[in-house]
């Protein structure tokens, strides 16, 4: 982090800051993450500041409905400066009420009647589609549910399985909230599952009032999705294919991925693509997040097809040698130094946490500017860093045999 936080006890404006004790760097760096072990932190800080470099404190609140945690700014106290990892949290007051859950990522909407001012809009009909940031708010959803479910994670005990990381995922939809509605009760796995979500959103249309309208969640697995000049198509399987319309959005992360080669994810939001509002409801896909998948009998994840061969590798060495390792793609950025800081893989075992990144650009000037800005953080926060892919990544031959041997090494 940028600089020492401490745990205070409330001062007036002006006042005595009484300091009751530091924050280790663990515990700054589990501040910004979005798991159990931040719920747990700041649960067990509930009732106290959090006070950094800048003249102004934080504090912890809790939203009943949902029991979780989040930070928030104190209203009428200074704000902080850009660099200071609080910057971007919002204000107690807006935080504070149980109408508004997105101060700690729990509740969403993707209703058009309401502002999407977090995405990041662009050219729908070009032939690749729109790139996006970690703030654009489906991915957002994807990836706090992905995380608080642990399907980022892969291990021996948690290998990837469909039926069982859908449970998993069911489960986790408890926490979140989507229109104003239960979260687990509008969403779906499986291409297979549309007509599900069709008919359970014609049924329930009466619930739905005021500025939020019908909308539902569906996750699944796909082998590529196209454009032509018509839109948008999901290729499901050989026989399958799922034709948008033209005011569909699709989305995907910066990474160098190819939408022909799968397994993908589509994580599509289903609601009222009727732009006669005066005609009855037509439900259909109104949006869609596309990443690639490890692999189509799980959940995990990644930015590149190069993270998937790597994803693929280690994998195969926790199954095959029955190893306690435990890989982790982690999914959302943690603030250090100012810097968002995010590798691609954890790899755990034997109580210690190891970083592996994936070079896939290496010889771009940019990408190495970035890398060299980052790795040295991640370094500071898990005291190693192992690269892949700087000499190899163009030759894929070369790129599996060094995922292997790097692998073999660390699992």
């Amino acid at each position: 982090m940028g600089g020492s936080m401490f745990v205070i006890k409330h001062f007036e404006p002006g006042g005595f800051v009484e300091k009751v004790r530091q924050l280790t760097k663990e515990e700054q760096s589990l501040l910004f993450t979005a798991s159990k072990e931040q719920q747990e932190l700041l649960q067990h800080l509930y009732g106290r500041w959090i006070y950094c470099d800048c003249p102004s404190p934080v504090t912890i609140r809790r939203i009943t409905r949902s029991n979780q945690y989040h930070l928030a700014k104190i209203h009428g106290r200074p704000p902080h400066v850009p660099t200071c990892p609080f910057y971007s949290i919002v204000d107690g007051e807006q935080a504070g009420s149980e109408g508004n859950l997105s101060a700690n990522n729990t509740s969403y909407s993707f209703s058009q009647h309401v502002n999407d001012s977090n995405t990041i809009t662009g050219a729908y009909d070009s032939p690749n589609s729109t790139r996006v940031g970690r703030t654009d708010k489906l991915y957002t959803l994807v990836a706090n549910l992905f995380d608080s479910a642990g399907v980022n994670r892969i291990s021996l005990s948690n290998p990837p399985e469909f039926v069982s990381q859908v449970k998993g995922l069911r489960k986790a939809a408890i926490k979140y909230s989507l229109g104003s509605k239960p979260l687990r009760d509008y969403i779906f796995f499986g291409m297979g599952s549309f007509k599900e979500a069709y008919t359970s959103l014609k049924e329930r249309e009466k619930l739905w009032g005021g500025r939020h309208k019908p909308q539902a969640i569906l996750l699944a697995h796909v082998e590529a999705v196209t454009h032509d000049d018509s839109g948008w198509t999901i290729k499901v399987k050989e026989d399958w294919a799922i034709k948008l319309t033209k005011q569909a959005r699709v989305t995907r992360l910066n990474g160098l991925f190819s939408l022909t080669k799968g397994p993908l994810l589509a994580a599509c939001v289903i609601s009222d693509i009727n732009t006669d509002k005066k005609q009855p409801s037509k439900y259909g896909i109104s949006r869609c997040f596309i990443s690639p998948l490890v692999n189509s009998k799980g959940f995990m994840i990644v930015d590149s097809d190069l993270e998937r061969t790597a994803a693929k590798v280690a994998t195969r060495h926790i199954l095959t040698n029955q190893s306690s390792a435990i890989l982790e793609k982690p999914l959302l950025p943690v603030m250090v130094e100012g810097t968002p800081v995010l590798p691609d893989f954890l790899i755990k075992k034997n109580g210690v946490t190891e970083v592996v990144e994936v070079m896939g650009k290496w010889d771009d000037p940019i990408y190495q500017s970035r890398k060299n800005n980052t790795l040295p953080l991640m370094l500071s926060l898990f005291g190693t860093v192992s690269c892949v892919g700087k000499e190899t990544s163009k030759d894929q031959d070369a790129y599996y045999a060094e995922c292997n041997r790097l692998f073999a090494s660390k699992i």
